[in-house]
């Protein structure tokens, strides 16, 4: 789920649209997991807010998990 974060669809954002709304509104993100957790950290304006929490909401509760995205992601982990 880390992997294909921001590379993936979510909510009613396709995968293009989530990496645009994290380049137009987030400065530097990361994600980490650990035992039980997933970590997000976003630096970004505060005007900004509104914008992040929602694609933050999206790619947490609402991602679409296609194919070719974990497919691809799945290079990287293994």
């Amino acid at each position: 789920m880390e992997h294909t974060s921001f590379t993936g669809a979510a909510g009613r954002r396709s995968a293009s649209e989530v990496a645009e709304a994290q380049r137009d509104y987030i400065q530097d993100g990361n994600a980490s997991t650990a035992l039980g957790v997933l970590q997000w950290d976003a630096s970004f304006l505060p005007r900004y807010l509104p914008q992040v929490l929602s694609l933050l909401s999206d790619i947490t509760l609402d991602q679409k998990f296609d194919a070719e995205t974990v497919a691809r992601e799945a290079k990287i982990v293994l």
